[in-house]
């Protein structure tokens, strides 16, 4: 009887600590001048780099350790409890007391998870917006004219940019990436620590840029439609390696600006791709002037049809050719899975006060336009904020 006081006490007092961190967080987020000054550009950070650092020394994703540990925890509890449910035990076995624990073990978990998500990372959600922190002018009356101009800019970018990669105006095969995964990461992780003022991050954030890990799992990962996931427990930026190779650049600089704080989707995005214009890496230049022009071009009105075709007429074979074999890859693993997960993604995103939902994704177009507009028009970084630019 002893234990199972203990028990309970242990319980109670998790649940609380629980609820305490998660009132002082929701109290914190009350005032943007603090939530930034103080959360966004302290707190986070430092905790983010301090478990970066931890996992930073394990080859393998620890998130991945984590999430496969939880998963057969709980398989194995549903199993333990049905099997107390249906078989002989049930009779030496009160099954009402059994839910109750069971109950109040899940809310004190689900009330500790809840509180740390948002100490170590999830507050960064209700960060004012990344255009209205940088100052950037808003698309108003005169938005569909900038999306526009910055279409045409990106396709000829990524046109220029793909000749400069490879040479050629067609491989006359899918682009694969000429550098291994540690030389792609070290180089974007570069470009972050050169673009941090553009985005408000103080060089000490640089800190926290640690290596993207490949996941054993990314099989799975493609049937939910994944390119990676950030893990705010281990502060891990965690990439599918199955993606087409033209998408991992901009999947690596997507999940490490995660862990720079940058939680909202498309703010992850815009940061990710600029990381990859700065890095000074062709290949990787290359991939995230693709990704933005995709991106743009998606977001342009119905109604542009005919500026959309002529545009994407006038992309290089080669650079059709990597468009057209991203579609095919994404439709090989179409199914009820990919659904599953957008619908549980678009209820996370929105539960953390992004109304948007998934839909977040596409906002990047607004940023990239955004972008343009303040630099004068290019889709470019400063230059004094480039790399030298290597070849393969």
């Amino acid at each position: 009887m002893r234990a199972a006081a203990k028990r309970r006490s242990l319980r109670r007092h998790v649940a609380a600590a629980g609820a305490v961190g998660c009132a002082v967080c929701a109290l914190l987020a009350q005032s943007a001048e603090l939530l930034e000054s103080l959360y966004a550009q302290r707190i986070s950070p430092t905790l983010s780099g301090a478990l970066a650092g931890i996992s930073d020394r394990v080859a393998i994703s620890l998130a991945e350790v984590v999430l496969a540990a939880g998963a057969l925890f709980v398989a194995v509890a549903i199993c333990a409890v049905v099997r107390l449910a249906l078989g002989g035990a049930a009779r030496r076995w009160d099954l009402p007391a059994v839910a109750r624990r069971c109950g109040a073990t899940t809310v004190a978990a689900a009330s500790l998870l809840a509180a740390s998500f948002l100490t170590l990372w999830g507050l960064n959600y209700q960060r004012a917006g990344l255009g209205e922190r940088l100052g950037w002018p808003p698309l108003t009356g005169t938005g569909e004219a900038a999306l526009a101009a910055t279409a045409e800019t990106l396709v000829a970018a990524t046109n220029e940019a793909y000749e400069d990669f490879s040479g050629s105006l067609d491989l006359g095969a899918p682009t694969a990436s000429p550098y291994p995964l540690t030389a792609l990461d070290g180089a974007i992780g570069r470009g972050l620590l050169k673009v941090a003022p553009l985005f408000g991050l103080p060089r000490a954030h640089g800190a926290a840029v640690h290596r993207a890990k490949l996941l054993g799992a990314s099989e799975l990962l493609s049937y939910l439609g994944l390119g990676g996931f950030f893990f705010p427990w281990t502060a891990e930026a965690n990439v599918n390696f199955r993606l087409p190779a033209v998408s991992l650049p901009p999947t690596i600089g997507h999940e490490k600006a995660h862990q720079l704080g940058f939680a909202r989707e498309d703010e992850a995005s815009m940061v990710g791709h600029v990381a990859c214009l700065a890095s000074g890496n062709r290949y990787a230049r290359y991939a995230a002037f693709l990704a933005m022009q995709r991106s743009v071009l998606a977001a342009l009105p119905a109604r542009d049809s005919d500026l959309v075709r002529r545009l994407v007429a006038g992309r290089l074979p080669g650079v059709q050719r990597d468009v057209d074999a991203t579609i095919a890859h994404w439709r090989r693993y179409a199914g009820a899975a990919q659904t599953a997960a957008r619908a549980v993604n678009d209820g996370y995103l929105k539960m953390n006060r992004d109304s948007a939902g998934v839909a977040s994704y596409g906002r990047v177009a607004d940023l990239i336009a955004r972008f343009a507009v303040r630099y004068g028009g290019a889709v470019e970084v400063p230059r004094e904020h480039r790399g030298a630019v290597s070849r393969p």
